[in-house]
């Protein structure tokens, strides 16, 4: 509850992606208009989904870089049961 960011994903070999969450719902975008941007290669985004890797860890050793607020984007994947967003 209390979430509305639309987030973007910028992979170097893919085309953008996003996603709007707001009122307990995900929905897809095509990422234009996002407020937050997330940059990592398809490979370290993989390795956060699987748990392999946490966001936190991707972020502190910049593998993963957030552009705009990187506690919005936290909080709004966070909400996703997947151990690597949690952490």
């Amino acid at each position: 509850e209390g979430i509305d960011v639309h987030l973007a994903w910028e992979f170097p070999d893919a085309a953008p992606t996003g996603l709007h969450l707001r009122n307990c719902v995900a929905c897809p975008t095509d990422g234009r208009g996002a407020t937050v941007t997330i940059e990592c290669d398809l490979a370290t985004w993989a390795d956060v989904l699987t748990g392999t890797l946490s966001l936190s860890g991707a972020l502190a050793t910049s593998r993963v870089v957030v552009h705009g607020l990187v506690a919005a984007a936290q909080a709004a994947l966070g909400c996703f049961d997947v151990d690597g967003l949690r952490s």
